[in-house]
């Protein structure tokens, strides 16, 4: 099972966006509802797609009309109060600063039986989490593990 975060859901999304091919190809190889997101990470889609400046900037309620499309898609996943608080607690023995959404995303990963994260932020990840496969879409779509049946 393979967590999609937040920056790949914003790459498939607009063709302005850097990594919008690789980004697409990989949700649209994708069957519905087989993969996940943290909906931390939907909190961090709609705050960037929102943010001024963006050459992809949506007003709210457009903005809010592409999460829920995204819900439908995917397995949408959360901690809850004790694996939260656990998950924060474990980062303090790692670091500080805002690595720690970061971890709270590889956190809802292993809490859901997740085996990948993909991302275009892998060095974020780094050290945080060395049982979970962290890849880049391009490198997940080159060697993918089997998909669940």
């Amino acid at each position: 099972m393979i967590l999609l975060d937040s920056n790949v859901l914003i790459g498939s999304l607009f063709e302005a966006h850097p990594h919008y091919g690789e980004s697409r190809a990989l949700v649209d190889a994708l069957p519905k509802q087989s993969a996940l997101v943290a909906a931390h990470s939907l909190a961090e889609a709609y705050s960037t797609i929102t943010r001024p400046n963006r050459p992809y900037r949506l007003p709210g309620g457009a903005a809010w009309a592409v999460i829920d499309n995204l819900a439908e898609d995917f397995l949408i996943v959360v901690l809850d109060t004790a694996q939260h608080l656990d998950a924060i607690r474990r980062f303090s023995r790692l670091g500080t600063g805002p690595r720690l959404y970061d971890y709270l995303i590889g956190a809802t990963a292993e809490a859901h039986g997740a085996d990948t994260i993909v991302t275009w932020n892998t060095r974020d990840f780094d050290g945080l989490f060395p049982g979970l496969r962290i890849v880049t879409p391009a490198g997940f779509l080159s060697t993918p593990p089997p998909m669940p049946r």
